[in-house]
């Protein structure tokens, strides 16, 4: 039949060129930016706190708390931390004191935050902004050019445990670390090495006769071991499914042990006040 060949050929061609444009609409529709996946998983991490006993060698060095928040409509979250540890000689008292309220976006990325430290008379505050994903306004300080949006100490195992590709063994992934305390910006990688269970105190009780705080129950979870890489110092870090820290080491030698309110508050000397 005169005229099929090209007939088919022309057929063919209109049909690859559907094919390819269904191909790329699919590919439009179904693809799910980054941010918006991680935010999407990050909505289903429970809120709650944490309570650390803080150790410098085997040596008691204070306590922390840190608290996670959800804002109304899948906003983001509200992420507090207070801290309170012995740095003899710094201060009157010999102790610094941490108190950092944190705004985040729904992936765990900063917004804003407000810190305050202590120590004997000593006052320092900072406050921080983020101008799109790019730019942090600290005050005091101006404003620094960062390559994403940053994140805290306490924020970035949120993001890592709301994205699964991350905690696969081997995966390294790198994040902007903004530190309070020295109103800095930096990045650190961090390398996923295991994943194992990890036994932690989460109940205690008084001990008959003596009254001494001790633990009366311990639970078993699964969490990732990290190392935190920042140039040539590496840190261990354990972080469990919901993107709370079990136990990590933070740099200058301080170890953060979580364990239940009376054995990280009430076991550590000289304190009598229960925070707020």
């Amino acid at each position: 039949m005169p005229g099929a060949p090209g007939r088919r050929a022309v057929a063919a061609v209109v049909l690859g060129v559907w094919a390819v444009t269904l191909s790329a609409h699919a590919w439009r529709t179904l693809r799910v930016p980054e941010a918006e996946r991680l935010a999407t998983a990050a909505r289903v991490l429970p809120p709650g706190e944490s309570w650390f006993a803080l150790y410098r060698g085997e040596e008691r060095a204070g306590w922390a708390r840190r608290e996670l928040d959800t804002l109304p409509l899948g906003a983001g979250f509200v992420l507090r931390e207070r801290t309170s540890r012995r740095v003899a000689p710094v201060g009157a008292a010999g102790r610094l004191d941490t108190d950092l309220v944190a705004w985040l976006d729904p992936g765990g990325g900063l917004d804003s935050l407000a810190f305050l430290g202590f120590s004997g008379a000593d006052t320092m505050r900072l406050e921080a902004l983020t101008v799109g994903d790019s730019v942090v306004v600290l005050r005091p300080g101006g404003r620094i050019r960062v390559a994403e949006r940053p994140q805290l100490t306490g924020s970035w195992p949120l993001r890592f445990a709301a994205d699964s590709r991350a905690r696969e063994v081997g995966r390294e992934i790198s994040v902007v670390l903004l530190d309070p305390a020295t109103a800095s910006v930096r990045e650190m990688s961090l390398l996923v090495r295991e994943r194992a269970p990890r036994i932690w105190a989460d109940s205690a009780d008084t001990e008959p006769g003596t009254g001494r705080w001790i633990a009366v129950r311990q639970d078993t979870i699964e969490a990732w071991r990290l190392d935190r890489i920042e140039g040539s110092v590496v840190l261990p870090v354990w972080v469990d499914v919901d993107g709370r820290v079990v136990e990590s080491e933070e740099p200058g030698g301080l170890r953060f042990h979580r364990t239940a309110f009376e054995l990280a508050f009430f076991s550590e000397p000289g304190l009598t006040e229960v925070p707020r």
